[in-house]
């Protein structure tokens, strides 16, 4: 497939949230309005890339000229579609003299003069669009401000990915289903491995992130951080459908000490997440957030101890 745009199965992925088309939500409006304050932007997107035009699940803020009640726009306006292309962030100072943005009509016409967007990624690497915001006026955009806002677009994508698991099956006016929602995909189901091995490749991507942020003096540090943090986010999306299927369907594993262990620590990575989300907006204190903190920390500590008591029984 040459264009990741029009990759069946990244389409079939964004379809499966059941997000295109839906009427704004407000945990998805808190993301975005979290990216406006973070980054001092007027506005602040959460953009679902679709074959043929880019739908705002949310949308903080106006452009000058710009329609302050717009929920999608054709393709041809879209900057986000670039991320999609490349899996990659895209951040734009001057959107007008940069030759990918500046025939750009969201730039020519709707007054787009900065650009910084992150992509929304699912478990399984396909890129449904992006975290972004924007600004009438070209900027620098600051390295807290990109750092801030990456760790927003992996919030948002494993809100997604939470919120595409837990959705039931939609019923047509016959009774039957408008859209069948595999929990868990059964697409992502026959390629994933049991829970001891999702456990063990999340682990092994974290230590691989820290140990790689840890070396201050490489000049692509941040480009590597960017990229070893989606892979972090993939893995995590990987562990949580794989505990998800075990505990369903009743494996041997359903009852392990490696399943609770998984449990308990993407609970407190979740609401981790969500309350960083609140900190931000100042809607929690810091106390809180640091209790939460040390919590994840033991919790991850005794995911790592149930792991190595599940392979030293497989020895």
């Amino acid at each position: 497939m040459n264009d990741p745009i029009l990759d069946p199965e990244r389409l079939a992925a964004l379809r499966e949230t059941g997000l295109l088309d839906t009427s704004p939500e407000e945990t998805f409006d808190q993301l975005s309005r979290l990216a406006s304050i973070l980054a001092d932007a007027p506005v602040a997107v959460v953009s679902l890339v679709d074959q043929d035009r880019q739908f705002f699940k949310s949308f903080n803020g106006t452009l000058p000229g710009a329609a302050a009640d717009v929920r999608e726009t054709p393709l041809s306006h879209s900057i986000c579609r670039h991320v999609v292309e490349t899996g990659r962030e895209l951040v734009v100072e001057d959107t007008r003299n940069d030759p990918l943005t500046q025939n750009n009509p969201a730039v020519t016409e709707n007054s787009v003069a900065a650009y910084a967007g992150f992509p929304l990624v699912t478990p399984t690497g396909h890129v449904l669009g992006t975290l972004c915001v924007l600004d009438s006026h070209p900027r620098a955009w600051s390295e807290t401000a990109r750092r801030g806002l990456a760790e927003l677009a992996a919030v948002a994508s494993r809100t997604i990915e939470y919120r595409t698991l837990a959705l039931p099956k939609l019923q047509a006016p016959n009774g039957g289903p408008l859209v069948e929602r595999r929990k868990g995909s059964d697409r992502r189901k026959s390629a994933l491995p049991n829970l001891a091995q999702s456990v063990e490749a999340y682990l092994a991507c974290l230590d691989d992130y820290r140990s790689t942020t840890e070396r201050a003096d490489d000049p692509d540090l941040f480009a590597k951080e960017a990229q070893l943090r989606q892979r972090v986010l993939s893995a995590e999306g990987d562990l949580a459908s794989a505990a998800e299927r075990h505990l369903r369907e009743g494996t041997p594993e359903a009852s392990s000490g490696l399943a609770t262990a998984c449990q308990e620590f993407l609970s407190a990575k979740l609401q981790q997440a969500e309350l960083m989300a609140r900190f931000q907006k100042g809607e929690a204190p810091l106390d809180q957030v640091e209790r939460v903190g040390a919590l994840t920390i033991q919790l991850e500590q005794a995911l790592r101890a149930a792991a190595r008591d599940q392979r030293l029984r497989s020895a």
